[in-house]
């Protein structure tokens, strides 16, 4: 049976610490004990991703833990991120729906590009209602339309990163230029100055 167990928003701060903005959580099938234990898997698991995962690129881990998890997230250039943890039978383009719908939604209540303690509240009840609906086993399967725009949000991705490696190959190349540039000019220095030093030298002569 597919199960989603936790819709989580994070945001990477300027000081590089994690804060979890947003948390809703479904573990009532674990027992007691477990469920006073699976919250602080839950936190710990994404905030230790954020900290080892690619920006615009979608780190998954698979765990055993709980008898099978799957941990996704994906952040955004500005720190913004998206976690789902789900049971190893959840479907994998309804997870993509999920975390792409849930930036949507984060994104339409963010204004100046600040996230505010009001953006926040304003996109909880739209974020909880977004797992709730998938949260339903009758939801888990994407319609024709959704498992389209689940389609181009996969290209997206995809696209993005390749269009940051090709960035930063840019810059490794800039970088090898410039200092390809530099050596020559030092090369030329070195050239002109051993060329007036053989010039001004006096060759001695023995009598």
């Amino acid at each position: 049976m597919a199960r989603l167990y936790a819709l989580t928003v994070i945001h990477i701060e300027d000081d590089s610490k994690t804060k979890i903005l947003y948390c809703k959580s479904d573990i009532g099938c674990f027992g007691l004990f477990q469920s006073n234990t699976i919250k602080e898997f839950i936190r710990f698991g994404f905030i230790e991703m954020s900290q080892r995962c690619e920006r615009d690129k979608r780190m998954v881990i698979k765990s055993s833990e709980y008898g099978g998890v799957l941990f996704n997230l994906l952040v955004k250039p500005d720190g913004l991120g998206i976690g789902i943890l789900t049971n190893l039978d959840y479907p994998k383009n309804t997870i993509t729906y999920i975390i792409h719908r849930s930036f949507e939604l984060f994104y339409s209540n963010i204004v100046d590009d600040i996230i505010t303690s009001s953006c926040i509240k304003n996109s909880t009840s739209e974020l909880d209602y977004l797992f709730t609906h998938f949260n339903n086993q009758k939801n888990c399967k994407l319609s024709k339309e959704e498992i389209i725009k689940t389609e181009l949000d996969e290209t997206n991705e995809k696209m993005s990163v390749l269009v940051t490696k090709l960035i930063s190959r840019e810059d490794e190349l800039q970088d090898i230029v410039s200092k390809s540039e530099v050596l020559s000019d030092k090369s030329k220095v070195f050239f002109k100055k051993a060329k007036k030093s053989k010039r001004c030298h006096v060759p001695c002569v023995l009598q």
